[in-house]
């Protein structure tokens, strides 16, 4: 029987292939689990137009990321006179600014930060998506 997996499932396959498995084995494990799904016309041609959609998002992307690498954003925040910002900045709080000055949208994760800045500066940020790995340039200075 030919069934297109909805997980990546050890020994059989990844996401998103289509593979032909034991009668009994695609129904009594693989879409009792959730883990598959009967492989038909209409939903194999929505697995090609799913991948068709992740290749075009995944290039745009490539895209705005490379454009994050050129510039950088720069954030203006309440500090004291040593510099100290009187509240962190969290990764969170970084894709917010982004999607806003830039308009790439980023999830929180995608930034990583090992712990919040809580300091004026010019800061190197990793940025990663996926198997897509870039840096970006922050700078912080302060208010008034």
């Amino acid at each position: 029987m030919k069934v297109i997996l909805l997980r990546d499932v050890p020994t059989v396959g990844r996401k998103h292939e289509v593979k032909e498995v034991a009668d009994g084995y695609a129904r009594n494990f693989l879409i009792a689990r959730g883990l598959a799904q009967l492989a038909t016309q209409g939903a194999q041609a929505e697995v090609a137009r799913s991948r068709v959609n992740k290749e075009v998002q995944r290039t745009l992307l490539k895209k705005e990321l490379s454009a994050l690498t050129k510039g950088g954003i720069t954030l203006t925040r309440e500090a004291n006179e040593e510099g100290h910002l009187f509240a962190g900045i969290h990764a969170g709080d970084i894709a917010v600014e982004l999607s806003q000055k830039i308009g790439i949208q980023l999830k929180s994760e995608h930034i990583v930060l090992e712990k919040p800045i809580k300091t004026i500066g010019s800061y190197t940020i990793p940025v990663v998506v996926g198997e897509d790995h870039t840096e970006m340039t922050l700078t912080i200075t302060r208010a008034g």
